[in-house]
């Protein structure tokens, strides 16, 4: 299994040797250095983060492009480094059913146009809420649909495991854990976990975090998880901006020593 990593507001305290991979995007604003420098790293894989189904409807304004095809087009064009794009996000409601501009056929433009852009690169579906399993059939078909087309598409899961021993409704890491091996087994193209974090509620709640962990991990590996991103590695990156889950009063557990 690969190991990515969103970074770090501060790069040197990185050790680059523990991560195959390096996640690229639009948030690098938001670590105060140009994005040339993430891409003078080493022997990485580069991914990066695109389109998010429930707020792209339109390009940016700054790309210059008409509709999202040109956008996709353009922007996978623009960034040769990236040969993992997470190209669609968050694209499907509760229930599995894509949003305007994200139905199969939309689909099959935007994946379409960033193949043509570099034929070479990954192309990854994403979504989240693992625990909502009949929403995940949905995109197996679509997956499988896109495959069928001649995409290399894989599929990407976005998970934030929360653990509270006092609060129900902030403890969803025993259902998530429990359910993930059978979602595993829905899909005919390849996983992987490129957005996944642990946040805890009590101090004594912490104690319990490392063991949850260790059991995600380990459901990857006996799954073939294709790569595994921790979406933050210290605590004061979790808490740059309006950062899930924190404003819900929980902490974030950090995977990396300090």
């Amino acid at each position: 299994m690969l190991n990515f990593t969103n970074g770090s507001s501060n790069l040197s305290r990185i050790d680059w040797t523990a991560f195959d991979g390096v996640v690229a995007g639009y948030w690098l604003s938001l670590w105060e250095h140009e994005p040339p420098t993430i891409f003078n790293i080493p022997d990485k894989i580069y991914r990066s983060m695109f389109l998010y189904g429930n707020k792209h409807h339109k390009p940016h304004p700054d790309s210059g492009c008409e509709t999202l095809t040109d956008w996709v087009r353009w922007k996978v064009g623009q960034f040769p480094q990236v040969t993992e794009w997470v190209l669609v996000n968050e694209f499907t409601d509760d229930f599995g059913n894509p949003y305007t501009d994200y139905k199969i056929d939309d689909l099959k433009r935007y994946f379409e146009a960033a193949y043509l852009a570099n034929p070479n690169a990954k192309l990854i579906l994403g979504d989240f809420k693992p625990y909502l399993l009949s929403k995940w059939d949905k995109i197996s078909a679509i997956a499988d649909e896109l495959k069928a087309t001649g995409f290399p598409v894989e599929i990407g899961v976005q998970f934030h495991l929360k653990h509270s021993g006092s609060d129900v409704f902030k403890n969803n890491a025993p259902i998530v854990l429990v359910l993930m091996p059978e979602l595993l087994q829905k899909f005919n193209v390849p996983v992987h976990f490129f957005e996944v974090s642990l946040w805890y509620k009590e101090p004594s709640d912490l104690a319990f975090c490392g063991q949850l962990w260790g059991d995600l991990t380990a459901i990857a590996n006996n799954h073939q998880v294709k790569s595994f991103c921790p979406w933050w590695l210290y605590q004061d990156d979790a808490n740059i901006g309006r950062r899930m889950p924190t404003f819900e009063g929980l902490t974030f557990y950090s995977p990396v020593s300090k």
